[in-house]
């Protein structure tokens, strides 16, 4: 828990409760005002100080007669205000909503941004704990997130609600779901400065060695292929003249007026030919490129896609190219699929991390 910097009192008194209407009033006999005063936007609350010193330790310090807040409020008749110096208001407004049994407000539905900025102030706060019944919820409701600015969101969120599970869950999704330049994008968030270096590093290096691993595999292919040296006869006719290949039933090319067709052989050399052709028309050859800003899932789903593009019409029961592309499909999702998570606990220990 990171040492809070202790609000302000403000010193003047205020007018009832029901004489100000830029007022929310979340408890209509609330003894004392919070003064959010963020960055952006500024807001005003009525609420009860016993409620929240109930859930939040740090208010409850702050209320207390040991600050000049709480002795603010021991000597007043009136409300006092407090103000709360550069936190969210909307935030604040959930926490305290919550807090005060009334759930979150209404309104528009819980971003990734909206939940790490959440999780950060409940952090300072320190009343994560009568927040937890919620962010099951909100985990579920951001499963169907994708940008890299995003999973970065609930992994802040995850770790300052100390959920483990929900983690490792995002952080073996991101694996999959990122390319290995995410980072770019992470730089220019500044709340996410606020995780642990050591999730960034860790991220960084199992993306880049899964998009390793996938392309040793397309290149492993290319030696499968070549080790299998038998041929077969293709349904195809090939013109010695110009080397068009035509239909088994043609009788000449008639672009060459040549009758003179050969029959056509499916070859060690022919296949490599077309599998790296195969490639080349899914977008993953060259192979440099693609894995440089495509993700793991993304290189799999053009691997799925890779015989959409087969022209390939040879009489063997089971060609080898036909072969190899199934394994290739096969080797690539069992990759993909033995990807882990990271546990949340070691790194409440790692430098920058403040537990």
């Amino acid at each position: 828990m990171r040492e809070m910097e202790m609000p302000d009192p403000d010193s003047n008194q205020i007018q009832p409760a029901d004489e100000e209407p830029d007022l929310e009033q979340i408890d209509p006999n609330g003894d004392v005002i919070l003064l959010v005063a963020g960055l952006e936007s500024t807001a005003r609350f009525l609420v009860s100080s016993k409620i929240l010193s109930m859930a939040s330790p740090m208010l409850a310090k702050l209320f207390s007669p040991k600050f000049s807040e709480g002795a603010q409020m021991a000597s007043c008749t009136s409300c006092p205000t407090i103000t709360l110096h550069e936190d969210d208001s909307a935030a604040m407004r959930t926490i305290i909503s919550i807090l005060h049994y009334q759930g979150p407000p209404q309104g528009d539905a819980m971003t990734a941004e909206d939940f790490a900025t959440l999780a950060v102030h409940c952090d300072k706060y320190d009343c994560i704990r009568a927040l937890l019944p919620w962010t099951f919820k909100w985990f579920n409701d951001l499963q169907s997130i994708t940008t890299a600015e995003d999973y970065g969101y609930l992994l802040l969120a995850a770790h300052f609600f100390r959920s483990s599970a929900d983690f490792s869950r995002i952080f073996k999704k991101a694996q999959k779901q990122l390319p290995s330049n995410f980072s770019t994008k992470w730089d220019s968030v500044e709340i996410l400065d606020l995780l642990p270096y050591g999730v960034h590093v860790e991220l960084t290096s199992r993306i880049q060695q899964l998009l390793c691993k996938l392309q040793e595999e397309i290149h492993t292919m290319e030696g499968v292929l070549r080790n299998k040296q038998t041929f077969y006869y293709m349904q195809q006719l090939l013109c010695t003249i110009c080397g068009r290949t035509h239909p088994s039933s043609a009788r000449k090319c008639h672009s060459c007026d040549n009758s003179d067709l050969l029959k056509k052989y499916c070859t060690s050399e022919l296949r490599i030919a077309e599998y790296f052709a195969l490639l080349e028309r899914s977008g993953l050859w060259p192979s440099v490129e693609p894995f440089q800003r495509c993700s793991a899932d993304e290189i799999v789903s053009l691997i799925s896609k890779i015989k959409v593009h087969l022209r390939h019409s040879c009489e063997a029961v089971s060609c080898p190219l036909q072969s190899v592309l199934n394994m290739l499909l096969n080797c690539v999702n069992r990759l993909v699929g033995t990807v882990t998570g990271l546990d949340l606990y070691p790194l409440h220990g790692e430098s920058g991390m403040e537990t």
